[in-house]
């Protein structure tokens, strides 16, 4: 469930799916809040301003329908506040996910699927916008043998030009890591944009 608690509790939507994300408004003073509906392919957008959360979301049919074992995942919108990726990722399939990607009305909160990535097979733990917004970057996480009979964690790092007609022809492989570390845990989304237009990824 989710609340803004400027003046009090508000419960304005009782079936999200575990991941959300801020975009501002085309008036340059409301935000819209975007999630996706559990058991569902809608996406949701919530226009908040001054006096808090607005009647009804904006619904937009999407891609891959959310049963409940594939509502675990994150969403990262761009700079320019036009497009936005969701992950859903299968907590019972631990290799399976799949990756969208939506253009976003800022002035409508209307989502419309642009692109399903293809061959999404392995772990990805990560999503972000260039500052310009026309490269996109994934990051995918992958358990392998170091060589020596060791298990080891491989990162990839892909990036998609989205101004390509085919957006899955344009990907490129910036880098590969290996990187063995020991003990549990992980992110749901460990990529992030920073002011000084680097991105910087941790785990």
């Amino acid at each position: 469930q989710m609340s803004v608690t400027d003046a009090g509790t508000l419960w304005f939507m009782l079936n999200p799916a575990r991941k959300c994300t801020g975009i501002a408004h085309a008036n340059g003073e409301d935000y819209w809040f975007l999630t996706q509906a559990g058991g569902t392919n809608e996406v949701h957008a919530f226009r908040i301003g001054v006096l808090g959360v607005d009647e009804g979301p904006v619904v937009s049919p999407g891609g891959v329908v959310l049963a409940p074992e594939l509502q675990t995942g994150f969403m990262v919108a761009s700079v320019q506040g036009d497009r936005f990726i969701s992950q859903a990722y299968n907590v019972m399939v631990p290799n399976e996910t799949f990756i969208e990607l939506y253009t976003f009305d800022p002035a409508t909160g209307t989502a419309s699927l642009q692109h399903s990535f293809a061959d999404m097979s392995g772990q990805y733990w990560g999503a972000e916008f260039s500052p310009s917004g026309r490269y996109l970057y994934i990051l995918k996480q992958d358990g392998v043998d170091d060589g020596s009979g060791n298990s080891t964690w491989r990162y990839t790092l892909y990036q998609y030009d989205l101004l390509q007609a085919d957006i899955e022809s344009s990907r490129l492989t910036i880098a590969t890591q290996n990187y063995f570390l020991g003990g549990m845990g992980f992110s749901k989304n460990n990529m992030a944009l920073a002011p000084n237009g680097k991105i910087y990824i941790n785990r």
